[in-house]
Parts: structure tokens; sequence; C-alpha cells
């Protein structure tokens, strides 16, 4: 049998010279072989391996059907940490489609599979992004006790990345909720954490939400200031998309201080980067969550307007 190492390091590199159908294939052929034989550990290394360069590549559903194929080869009582990661990883994964009910069961499973067997850390960043998926179904009250505990256990390791992703979720799901000065201190305290860990695209995310809540609480000037300090980062970071998302909120903000010809201009510098301009400002994406097992998964909250984080 082929070393799984290889395999997933030729995977990977057809992947990125865009042979994807050629990976596929190449990962068909030593998953199956794998399997054939039994050897889930060896099939697992492939699928772990190969999960997030699927998802790179925009092959989302590829990725599940592997997973899938392995997860019906692995028996939960002998190797309940095993499928517990892959059930992980599927919930990751069912995210993409908004299949949130089935992504739901699938980590509440993995949760309980991997209690006492994962190292806190693990359990911690799984019960995170459960909580995503109960905000997902808006269930805010639950996500909000779920960020709560997730945080707090976060603070506890001294996870910062952790930390500042539950205060993001938790403004943002404030923020639905209409508590708009509890939304705003989360986020300004995700911000200025993810700027102190060199994450400014995360915290040009926390500014434009801001900029959502100081426009829903008609702080506008206040609004105005984190779209514009928002955009300069994303900019930055070339995340022009995003970028063009907080030229349409600035659109409509202008548009509500009653100065459309300002707003016209953002309008079309939105529009030539294919955005449409909501009818009030849209928030930016959730954060991603902080997934143990396989790729980072990009929530996606947002209402109008929203952005991929």
């Amino acid at each position: 049998m082929n070393d799984p190492r290889r395999t997933a390091e030729t995977f990977r590199s057809l992947i990125d010279a865009a042979r994807v159908d050629e990976a596929v294939a190449l990962l068909t052929g030593a998953l199956d072989a794998a399997l054939d034989v039994g050897a889930i550990r060896t099939a697992t290394s492939l699928v772990g391996r190969a999960v997030g360069p699927l998802v790179t590549a925009g092959r989302w559903s590829t990725a599940l059907r592997f997973v899938d194929d392995v997860l019906a080869a692995v028996d939960a009582d002998a190797a309940p940490a095993t499928r517990g990661r892959l059930l992980a990883s599927r919930s990751g994964l069912l995210r993409t489609p908004r299949r949130y009910t089935e992504a739901l069961d699938a980590q509440t499973d993995a949760i309980t599979l991997l209690d006492g067997i994962a190292p806190e850390q693990e359990l911690t960043t799984l019960r995170h992004d459960r909580a995503v998926l109960l905000a997902d179904l808006g269930h805010a009250d639950e996500a909000v006790s779920g960020f709560v505990a997730a945080r707090e256990a976060f603070l506890g390791m001294r996870d910062r990345v952790g930390v500042a992703a539950s205060d993001h979720n938790l403004g943002f799901v404030l923020h639905d909720l209409g508590a708009l000065d509890d939304a705003i201190e989360y986020l300004t305290e995700a911000r200025d954490i993810f700027l102190a860990i060199d994450m400014p695209e995360e915290a040009a995310s926390c500014d434009q939400n801001l900029g959502v809540v100081f426009y829903d609480g008609n702080r506008l000037e206040d609004a105005g200031r984190r779209f514009a300090v928002a955009r300069h980062r994303f900019v930055e970071c070339q995340a022009l998309i995003s970028a063009a998302e907080c030229d349409a909120n600035v659109s409509t903000l202008l548009e509500t201080m009653g100065r459309p010809d300002e707003a016209a201009r953002y309008r079309r510098r939105a529009e030539a980067a294919g955005v449409g301009i909501p009818t009030t400002p849209g928030t930016s994406a959730q954060l991603p969550a902080i997934t143990a097992a396989g790729p980072l998964e990009g929530h996606t909250g947002g209402t109008l307007g929203s952005a991929s984080a």
C-alpha cells in the first residue's frame, strides 16, 4: 500500500496546480485500497490531510463524501475518538450547504464520543462550534450560553484566539437579540485581541460588525468610522470582496444621512465588485470556527451584505 503521507503530498501538489480531478482520482484510489483491507488509520489520515485542500478548491461535497466513506467503516465502540473527530469534520462540511440541523446532530454526537477522551481544549472548541450551529438555527439564547461557557474555558487555558472568537460570536448574537451595548463591548474586545495577535482580517470583521451595531443604535457617525476602518483593513489584507461590502454598507449609511451623491459613489464602487446594496447595513460573517478536526470553517451568520471572514 502507498505511503499515506506521500499520497497526501502528491494530492496537495495536484490541488495546488489546479489539477483537482486528478487529485480526487488519486485520493479515491488510495482510500478505496485502504478501506478494502480495513486500514482505518491510513484512510483516516488520508481524509484528514485532504479535507482542507478540497474545501479550498471548492469541492466540499467531495470532501464530505470521503468523510462519509470512512465513517461508514469506523465502529464507534472500537474507535470512539476516530469516529468523533470524523463526525466533527462532517459537521463543519455540512455548514457550507447550510444543512445546519444535520451539522448540529453530527457535532453533538462528536462531543458525546470525545468527552473524557479528547483534551479539554479540543472539547471546548467543539462546544464553541456547536454554539455557532445553534446560532445558525436561530436558537440565540442557547448559543449565547454556549459562547459564554467556551469563553470562560478559553480564558482558563489562555487561548487568546478562542477568547476572541467567542467574544466576536457573542457580540454577533447579542446584536441580533437587541442587546446593543453588550454587543459593542464584546466586539470591541474581540477586535482588540485580534489586533494584538496580528489577525487584521478578523479585526476588520469585528469593525464591520461594530459599524452595523452603531447604525442600528442610531450612532451614524460612529458607524461610518467603523466601516471606514474595516474597509482599510480589508484592503490591506487583499480581502477585496469584504472591502466592497463595506462600501455597500457606507452607501446605505450615507443615504440614511441624506447624502445621496456621496452614497452613489460608494454604491458604484461596490457594484463594480459585484456586491449589491443592502436596505440596511449588513454584518460581516461570524469568524471561523476553531475546528479541532478538519479545516477551519467560515461561519456565515450575516444577513444582508454578509462577508466571508
